[in-house]
Parts: C-alpha cells; structure tokens; sequence
C-alpha cells in the first residue's frame, strides 16, 4: 500500500481511502479506535491531526497554499493559531491488511477550554499525548518524565506513520468481549459529548454509540432521556472532517445526527438518546457532565438597544458550542438590557467576543471583567453571599467581612527566568508553596496560592513577557480566604457609572484606580465642554460609636474640551460680531452641559479597550 496516496472521499455510506472504497459496516468493532488528541497550547496537536488524516488518505496532501490545521475550522481559530472546540474526523486505515476505524477528536490545550477537553475524553478510550520536544513538559501537560521523544516531526510528517501504528496497538477498541451481531441486538443508547448550530440546517448532535446501533431504516425517532422529548431524525453520518452522510453508526462508532430539534437549549451535554420502542424505565443512562465553574464575569450589552433580541440568539447559539458559558438577564442604567455573563478566563471571554462578531455579526459592549467573590452579611445569621457583580455587592455597613478565591497555581520555566516569575507571583500576592528543579536544574517547577483576582488580569501576558514566552501557567481552585475588598465606582461629571463599578483588593484600589482614570482620559472622545472623571473607593469599614464611617479616595482627571473655532468665518471688521459669536458659542455649551449631566456616550470601542487594558 502506498501510504503517500492521496484521494478525495466520497460522501455517502461509503469512504474513498486509498483509491479503494471501504464500506462502514463491515469493519468490525473490535478494529474500532477512539482517540483524542491532548496537549499545553501551541504544541503541535493540529499539526499532528493534519498529517494523520493526509495519511490515512482522509484529505488530499495540503500544500503550501492550502490552509493548515484543516480541523481548526472558526475564523477566531485560524487568526490566532490556536485550537477553541475540539473538532472530531474519522478515518480509515489499513494496518497489517486489515482496515481499522480510527475516531480522532483534536482537543483545544489552552486551561481556559479544559471543557472541551473532559468531555472528549469521555467519548474515548484512549488519549494521544503530544509533547513538543522543543518547548519540552508544560504546565499542563505534567507526568512522571521531562524528555521528550525526538523521533517524530508532525510538521514534516516525519514517523507519523508509526504514531498511527502504536495508536491501534495501545488504544483498546470500545468493545472487547461482545461481538457486532450480539451489539447489534441490544437496545440502543447514544451519548451526546457535543452538539453545534449548523446553519440552514440547525442542531448537529454529536454522539457516541454505546450500545446498539442507530440505522435510518430501522430507526426515524429518538428520545432524550433528560429532556423526555421526542426527535424525528433526517440525516445521519460522521465527520471527515466535513459532515458525511451515512445510512447507519454501529456500536462504538462516533457520529453525529441531524433532526427537528429546533431549541438549542435542547442539546444538553451528557444527555442518553435511545429509540423510543424502549420504555423509559428500561433505560440506564450515563452520568452527566458537571457544570464548570466560571471564573470571570463581564456583561455583555448590544451596541444598538434595538438589537437585544438579536443578541439573545447569538448568545443562545454559541453557548450550544460551549456549554461551559452561563448567561443571565441584567440592566444598567447607563447600558440597557443586557447579560451577565460567566467564562472560564480571559482568553475564554475575549474568543467568545470575537466569535460574536465574526460569526453573527454581532458588535456587543463587553464591560470590564470581574471574579466572584463572597461576603458574610452582618447580623445574628452570618448569611453568606456570592457576588459575581459589583453592581449587586451589599453596602459596606452591612458586610462584616469579604472573602476571594485563592487558586493553586503550577508554574513551569527555565531556571534562568525562575527569579523573574518568582518576584512575578509576590508583586501579585502570591504564597509559595513549593519549588522543585527538574531535568537536571534545567527547569524550576513552582506551585504558588495567588488570587483569582491576580491571575485573570494581566498575569499570563507579564509571565510570557519575563519568561521569553518559555514559561508556563495552570491553575486550579483551591478554596476561599478572607480578603479586605473595596467597592471602586467611577464617575463621569460627578454621575455614578454603573458599568464601571469593581470589587478590588483594597491594596489595589489606589492604583487601578489611577490606572483606570488615565484609559478612560485616553478612550473617552472628547466633548465641547470640559469631562470631569472621578474614582471613588470607598469601602473599608471603620466602626465608632456603632457609627460607619468610610473611607473614600477621589482620584480626579480631566478631559480637555474639544474647541470649536466659531470666529473661523470672521475675515476681520467690528470686533463685536466675533464677540456675539462667543458668547452664543458659551451659552450653548451652559445647555449642553446641563442637559447631558456628565452621560458621556460611550461606545464598544471604550469597553474593548478597557478589556483589553484588563
């Protein structure tokens, strides 16, 4: 066989590989492999998926022309390198004259999609790990060892071919002591591990057969365990990578399924689908997924007010892709309707910003992010309250105390940048905890407790910079201290802001504050009249006589008014036509003032910059 043929894939019940026609149903299940892909971020698994599927005559050979990474199929994907879904393909393979079924998923390796990574793996039953031999062992991808095997170049396909080999020899098939005829007997259950919006064709359900098989001849309607409706199926296939129409997927097969589902709330995540000949009561279905926790919060408003029902659709759709996004009504007073949202980090929020405009179109004002925090409220109960927005933070005579999220934080680097991260992590309040050196004093590995709050600004980008971008960061939660925390609320020509209003650790007010006032002095248009912006943090209860005073910090700056030449048209005479023109000129900006009372508009070009200044 000549593994350096190439050809296009017929897209019907049958494969085109290698110039010769496989038909599905008849490789058996015991040659069935389900595999992910697993790596830190920009460590070669698209590449690596690439080459398999060339390979395995999947897809032509690409060439220079050609787009690379063909599974990493969003625009926000391809502009920024980097895996944001896990995208599944299925290949066929012939090995030792024997064709093999080989399921891949290629899993987003960044920690802020770590989503997408658990709930692949549970359609497997086994993992490639992929370790780049340059960059060596990151903070994601820890084990036992540090060197990496030098064998292999997935960027000039160099043994891949001996990748795919082990993969069939070490990866178990999905089934080992059951054989086609006997699974095919059993009642059918399918697990939903992923589900997108299509469109012009709508919710596309990707599952795995555990149990039976699922045949359109056989089969018109499924039911949802956990929804308890009902489905009428019109087109059933597998990913190649693109969507390929099939007439059946047999137990252990991973597919997909077109159907009248019509809601994206539908398509819940670890859901069972099974015929609905079945009684429900006959049914055991398979443990769901947990929700994940969010770790930044920012709302999300439309640009246009008009838009809001727009935006709720967007929303709706693209949190069908990424189930790891929580969203809920809210209002501002400056903004309108719009959401509050919760991520998983900032990468994770600022991909879903793009995502929105790039793929709906859709400008949204994202506010500046926050990350929850708790409060106990004072009184004979001690109520404790999670405040994931400043907005709805209690009033500081009714807190007795503030607690934040403190994280394990793993780090990785080269010895040489090791002082460099260390005085990294104490400039943001972060405690040691432990430091090994690893291959030979190479590499310092540090485990440190730093604040939710500290990480999720601008820590990643300042490690990278120190670090020559050698350097690597995971974390996790670990549990929630008592923390001195102060309301931040700013202010536009002496009126309250509400969606810039931050919880801040008090050591920090002074300085975000400062640093806050100077980006909005540089984001903000300027106007015809003078713009007053104000930083006020108060906070830091003192009690006194059963008496609350707060302590409260003005931090003031000063945009310039735009001036306007209204004596441009005047080519010299009396003096007092260039006067009158002045003065009509102050009154109108007396009007002006009074009536915008320091409502400055402020656009989405305002907000990203604050995102991104975050």
């Amino acid at each position: 066989m000549n593994l350096m043929k190439f050809s296009t894939p017929v897209y019907k019940d049958q494969i085109q590989h290698n110039d010769t026609k496989v038909s599905l149903d008849i490789i058996q299940i015991f040659k069935f492999r389900n595999f992910c892909i697993i790596a830190h971020i920009d460590h070669g698994k698209s590449t690596l998926a690439d080459r398999m599927l060339e390979l395995t005559g999947t897809i032509k050979r690409l060439t220079k022309e050609d787009h690379h990474q063909v599974l990493d199929t969003l625009k926000v994907e391809r502009e920024r390198g980097i895996t944001v879904i896990a995208q599944t393909a299925t290949m066929i393979y012939k090995y030792q004259g024997q064709n093999y079924l080989l399921n891949l998923i290629d899993t987003p390796g960044h920690v802020d999609f770590t989503y997408q990574v658990s709930r692949s793996i549970r359609a497997c039953e086994g993992a490639l790990l992929v370790v780049d031999a340059t960059k060596g062992i990151q903070a994601q991808t820890i084990s036992n060892f540090y060197q990496a095997f030098d064998a292999i170049s997935a960027k000039e396909g160099k043994n891949v071919i001996e990748v795919i080999n082990h993969t069939i020899e070490r990866v178990s098939p999905p089934f080992k002591e059951i054989s086609q005829e006997e699974q095919s007997r059993l009642p059918l259950k399918a697990f939903l591990f992923d589900a997108r919006f299509v469109a012009s064709r709508g919710v596309s359900c990707l599952i795995k057969i555990m149990q039976g098989s699922l045949d359109l001849q056989k089969t018109r309607t499924l039911m949802s365990y956990h929804r308890s409706k009902r489905y009428d199926l019109f087109e059933l296939g597998i990913v190649q990578p693109n969507m390929v129409n099939t007439s059946i997927l047999t137990a252990g097969q991973v597919g997909y399924f077109l159907s009248n589902m019509k809601s994206v709330q539908d398509a819940h995540i670890g859901d069972t689908f099974y015929d609905e000949k079945y009684q429900r009561s006959s049914i055991e279905p398979f443990p769901g997924y947990s929700q994940p926790q969010a770790m930044v919060f920012a709302g999300i408003y439309p640009e246009d007010p008009d838009d809001y029902e727009d935006l709720e659709k967007s929303l709706q759709k693209l949190c069908l892709n990424d189930g790891s996004v929580s969203f809920n009504y809210e209002s501002s007073a400056a903004l309108g309707s719009g959401f509050r949202c919760g991520f998983l980090g900032m990468l994770h929020l600022d991909v879903f910003r793009q995502r929105l405009d790039d793929e709906y179109d859709m400008i949204a004002i994202i506010t500046a992010p926050t990350v929850q925090y708790k409060c106990m409220i004072r009184g004979k109960d001690k109520e404790i309250k999670i405040v994931d927005n400043p907005l709805e933070a209690p009033a500081p005579e009714h807190i007795e105390q503030w607690y934040e999220a403190i994280m394990n934080a793993t780090l990785i680097t080269p010895a040489e940048y090791a002082k460099g991260v260390k005085t990294l992590c104490e400039e943001k309040r972060g405690i040691m905890k432990s430091q090994e050196f690893l291959n030979q004093s190479k590499v310092v590995h540090y485990t440190y407790e730093i604040p939710l709050s500290e990480l999720v600004t601008d820590f990643f980008d300042k490690l990278k910079s120190i670090s020559s971008g050698y350097a690597s960061l995971d974390y996790e939660f670990n549990r929630f201290d008592e923390a001195e925390i102060v309301k931040v609320i700013f202010h536009l020509n002496g009126d309250p802001i509400d969606a810039l209003t931050f919880l801040v650790h008090d050591s920090r007010a002074v300085d975000f504050g400062k640093r806050y006032c100077a980006r909005l002095k540089e984001l903000l248009p300027p106007q015809l009249f003078k713009i007053a912006i104000q930083c006020k943090i108060g906070g830091k209860v003192i009690a006194r006589e059963e008496q609350y005073h707060f302590i409260e910090l003005i931090i003031l700056y000063s945009i310039k008014a735009l001036r306007k030449d209204v004596t441009a048209k005047c080519y010299g005479g009396d003096i007092t036509r260039k006067k009158k023109l002045l003065e009509k000129q102050k009154a109108g900006k007396k009007k002006m003032k009074a009536r915008m009372l320091g409502q400055i508009p402020v656009d989405s070009e305002v907000f990203l910059g604050l995102l991104k200044q975050n």
